[in-house]
């Protein structure tokens, strides 16, 4: 049973949005990522690039702080090679597509390859030679670095300079990291079935192996295995009784938590039944967890073990920091509701996903007008300017401040507290950043063929 993501920008018209909420509320799916550590924000707008025709915006990567842009570059000659900044590190026969960064920035890595031999480029220092490598995995910190290689028949893993291998294995896959880079675990086939090795030691063996998660912490590891028609959780080698099918999430691990299409497990107890559940969410301290379920072709969400307003479709609900409310978009015949705890709020089109302050508890989402043309914010039941387009939401660290990128014709901005800032051409950035006090916010942009990390200023 897999899981996909979703993109929360949207064209399309009523009807449109009708089918498009459909299919993403009640089972929508997009990845969390852990928190990431603290980065040094510059408050000064730099240029960072221009751009040398025949490279695609598109294609631009950067690091974690916003302050380097990362492309691949291939010579004249044929030669390819990672352009930082516009500099070139160093050319090869061949690079990978991605640069990989741990999430503070502080080291990164990635694949190359010259004269037959492939390797690691570790903060520009060359790795041991193979003959195939996969992409790295890097630690959130540190300088735990882990990747799958082979020589000849033989297929490893190398981590922290040792190697993991057993000749048994004919294929493995590219390795996880705990966030502090301590543990690794990497999935590998042996005699037909597939099975997880987690600090060089076996787990059970199935016929297909979905991805794991390790926990915050990096004590626990989860995943979900299939023999034959029938799927089970596995956490720290324990494992559950068979199901028809197995939903496994990033919090999988730290809160014994996963689906079995009917219910929810958590903390190891089973929830009450339905016609199917959707990707539950666990509150910031872990205790409390909310989720969507259907019933009688009628969706509505579980809080706290009590079943809220039914409606045509719900969305994953969004917690609020303290984990006493939630919030959630909801589909009702021609109506798109944002729903918080049992209350429906204005009746804007609304988007999925809220966003609740991390300070004061203040809500925020993203909605649109009746034929989907128009797009804006409702904070606080307040709408917003109407713009051709708008981005994901972020608080300031305090609470104080909302940002957001939007378009407007053929340009974009950042707009913070309803204030549009200065006009670009593209906003490159996913969602923009606000700097450790809340004073600042940033995100790389394109002027022309320049690229920048730009900042505005919050107060």
């Amino acid at each position: 049973m897999g899981t996909g993501g979703h993109s929360l920008r949207h064209t399309a018209t009523t009807q449109g949005l009708i089918a498009l909420l459909a299919s993403l509320a009640f089972f929508s799916c997009s990845r969390s990522k852990p928190v990431e550590p603290v980065l040094e924000f510059k408050k000064e707008s730099v240029q960072l690039d221009t751009l040398p025709q025949g490279v695609n915006p598109d294609d631009l990567q950067f690091s974690p702080d916003g302050t380097e842009a990362v492309y691949r570059w291939k010579a004249q000659d044929g030669r390819q090679g990672f352009a930082f900044n516009g500099r070139i590190e160093q050319y090869y026969d061949e690079v990978g597509e991605f640069v990989s960064y741990t999430r503070d920035g502080s080291h990164y890595a990635y694949t190359a390859k010259k004269g037959g031999n492939a390797f690691i480029v570790f903060d520009g220092t060359e790795g041991e030679r193979f003959d195939k490598v996969a992409d790295p995995a890097l630690s959130v910190t540190g300088r735990a670095l882990a990747y799958a290689a082979k020589s000849g028949e033989d297929a490893f893993v190398v981590f922290d300079g040792r190697r993991f291998e057993n000749k048994e294995y004919d294929l493995i896959t590219p390795p996880d990291l705990s966030p502090d880079g301590k543990r690794v675990a990497y999935k590998a086939r042996k005699n037909g079935r597939w099975l997880y090795v987690i600090d060089g030691k076996e787990g059970p063996a199935f016929d297909e192996v979905e991805e794991g998660y390790f926990s915050g912490d990096g004590r626990s590891f989860a995943y979900a295995g299939r023999r034959g028609a029938k799927w089970v959780f596995v956490r720290n080698g324990k494992v559950s009784r068979e199901h028809d099918e197995v939903g496994v999430f990033p919090e999988a691990a730290s809160a014994d938590l996963f689906t079995a299409k009917e219910f929810c497990v958590f903390r190891g107890k089973e929830g009450l039944k339905y016609d199917r559940v959707g990707w539950p969410a666990v509150s910031p301290n872990g205790k409390k967890l909310a989720y969507g379920a259907a019933r009688g072709g009628k969706s509505f969400v579980v809080f706290e073990k009590k079943e809220g307003k039914p409606y045509d479709t719900v969305g994953r609900p969004t917690f609020s920091p303290d984990g006493k409310e939630i919030a959630y978009d909801a589909v009702e015949g021609q109506r798109f509701l944002m729903v918080r705890n049992d209350r429906e709020l204005a009746d804007y089109n609304a988007m999925p996903g809220a966003a609740f302050s991390p300070v004061g508890g203040k809500l925020a989402y993203s909605a649109v007008n009746r034929d989907a043309s128009r797009h804006f914010v409702v904070e606080e039941g307040l709408k917003g300017k109407e713009y051709d387009d708008v981005g994901l939401l972020v608080w300031s660290p305090d609470g104080r401040h909302l940002a957001y990128t939007a378009r407007e014709g053929d340009k974009e901005f950042i707009v913070v507290d309803s204030r549009e800032g200065k006009p670009c051409d593209k906003v490159l950035s996913l969602v923009p950043r606000f700097s450790d006090d809340g004073k600042f916010v940033g995100a790389n942009v394109l002027k022309g063929r320049e690229v920048w990390w730009s900042v505005e200023s919050a107060e």
